[in-house]
């Protein structure tokens, strides 16, 4: 098992570090987002190249990782193209002054390579152990997988839609599921990371891998995804109401003030 963690591990890292040099040609540290769903399609394209002995719950469970990891660096491809870099990202660089390159090589681009493999966990383990049929777990793992892939798209996609309209850039969007959930795109996507541990079961290490969707609950909840649009938005009056009647993260009926 360590072998095949270092397999992937020197793998992702190569990978994170040629976008790494793509990113510094460009002067712009957010590739690394764009990189992040890529880097669990190549976990799954490795795995398979690793064990081609595998049967209906193996491929379910690679498509679901191709699908959205498609979708979702498309999307910040589309979003973010020609665009100045992300606020976090600027900001880093900002404060990192002349070591920022070298900085973001291995506070966010390593990091986030490292955090690939972590959160893969399941991913590994399932598609590195004996192939299993598909049964009662994969059937609920597919159905919370399949909630969150369409609550993330679609949330994702009614926002762009929203700030296609230059009176809405200050303003939070409230149509669609941003109506029931302040971070409706976060909501799906820990939704559909836990529909995926479940697609993985059962396995030997079933105890080990579940710091993956722990782990992306943890950082979207505590870390790196509300915690810093938190601290951007609260300077924001348009926002201040919106908090107010509309649920954090786990979507339902807006309040009436």
């Amino acid at each position: 098992m360590a072998f095949i963690i270092s397999y992937y591990l020197l793998a992702v890292m190569l990978f994170m570090t040629g976008c790494f040099l793509i990113s510094s040609r460009f002067k712009n540290f957010g590739l690394v987002d764009i990189a992040w769903g890529l880097g669990y399609i190549l976990i799954v394209l490795l795995s398979f190249k690793l064990n081609n002995h595998q049967s209906g719950t193996e491929y379910l469970l690679g498509t679901c990782i191709f699908l959205w990891g498609i979708r979702l660096s498309s999307f910040l491809f589309i979003r973010n193209f020609s665009k100045p870099e992300d606020f976090r990202y600027s900001q880093m660089r900002e404060s990192w002054g002349k070591t920022a390159n070298l900085q973001a090589f291995f506070k966010v681009f390593l990091l986030q390579g490292l955090l690939i493999v972590i959160i893969s966990s399941p991913i590994i383990l399932r598609l590195n152990s004996s192939p299993i049929q598909l049964g009662l777990f994969q059937l609920i793992g597919f159905l919370l997988w399949g909630f969150g892939f369409f609550w993330e798209s679609w949330a994702d996609n009614e926002k762009m839609q929203f700030k296609k309209n230059p009176e809405n850039i200050d303003r939070p969007c409230t149509t669609g599921p941003w109506r029931y959930s302040q971070y409706a795109n976060y909501f799906g996507e820990i939704t559909l990371w836990w529909g995926l541990y479940l697609i993985s079961l059962p396995h030997q290490y079933f105890y080990l891998s579940l710091i993956s969707p722990v782990l992306i609950s943890f950082l979207i909840l505590k870390v790196s995804g509300i915690p810093l649009l938190e601290k951007k938005n609260k300077e924001r009056p348009s926002y201040s109401e919106y908090k107010k009647k509309t649920n954090l993260i786990f979507p339902g009926r807006p309040k009436e003030l």
